[in-house]
């Protein structure tokens, strides 16, 4: 198995009292969809956090184990957070557009990042440079980030509906449209994994069929690590589950034998729809 993320051993408390998760160790398949399930408050979403340290912003939090990415752990202390959230990118519960764009809200990652050279506003007007550029370099740019916003689109199944008001803010669109917004921001920097945080907990089941369906399109190019309340979805999309209970990981298997065969009954009993 090609593993992208080995964790081992990981422990989160919060406060210093309250263990979110227990000692998790769990191998993520390169080129697959992982579902994250269990009830509310069992640690998932914590532990999907500490994949790419934005647990680092939450007060009185420790953190004890490893996670390693390709081959380094991530909580050394020489690792470029920066860096690691590019290469692991997050998409919340709830659709965060910025207050910007269509178009910017994808090109803002490739220009922080310095993967084109300048900064274009809402006309597409270049209004500063880090340093002066002949104008055939300022348009080799342009294209560049052209080229960047039209393609994490489509990745993202939503050109077609945007290509013709890119330059519109991206509250004018709908809650699903917003959701895939950031799921094309997230790929525009081009990681290797994507965190999921509950992408459709609050869309309409036509919103829903969408993001499931470009969720198994990405795994061709990209990692995915969804958290999930829904055992449907996870059962429709995923490639491996992970069972959390009271943040202890109690079973990881392939989704076929999870729901046809777990080997826990706690888990029987949680995706049979007996508590959650």
């Amino acid at each position: 198995m090609d593993t992208v993320i080995a964790v081992k051993n990981l422990n989160v408390w919060y406060n210093h009292s309250v263990h979110a998760v227990k000692n998790v160790s769990i191998d993520i398949p390169r080129h697959t969809v992982v579902a994250l399930i269990g009830p509310s408050g069992c640690g998932k979403s914590t532990f999907l956090r500490s994949l790419n340290r934005l647990l680092d912003t939450m007060e009185n939090t420790n953190i004890e184990g490893e996670v390693i990415f390709n081959g380094k752990n991530i909580y050394h202390g020489d690792v470029d957070v920066t860096a690691l959230r590019k290469q692991i990118g997050m998409v919340f519960q709830n659709p965060t557009p910025f207050p910007k764009s269509i178009y910017d809200n994808i090109a803002y990652g490739p220009l922080v990042n310095n993967e084109v050279g300048g900064y274009w506003g809402l006309s597409g007007i270049i209004k500063k440079f880090k340093k002066r550029k002949s104008a055939s370099e300022v348009e080799a740019s342009k294209d560049k980030l052209d080229g960047i916003v039209r393609e994490s689109l489509k990745e993202a199944a939503l050109w077609g509906e945007v290509k013709d008001r890119l330059f519109k803010s991206a509250y004018g669109l709908s809650g699903g449209q917003q959701q895939r917004l950031c799921i094309a921001r997230a790929i525009a920097v081009k990681p290797e994994v994507i965190l999921l945080d509950e992408p459709t907990s609050d869309l309409d089941p036509m919103a829903t069929k969408k993001i499931e369906e470009l969720v198994l399109k990405l795994k061709d190019s990209y990692t995915v690590i969804i958290v999930t309340h829904n055992i449907q979805q996870a059962s429709r999309i995923s490639d491996y589950v992970a069972f959390f209970h009271l943040g202890e990981l109690v079973e990881y298997d392939t989704k076929k034998n999870i729901f046809t065969n777990p080997r826990h009954q706690l888990t029987a009993a949680y995706v049979k729809g007996e508590f959650g």
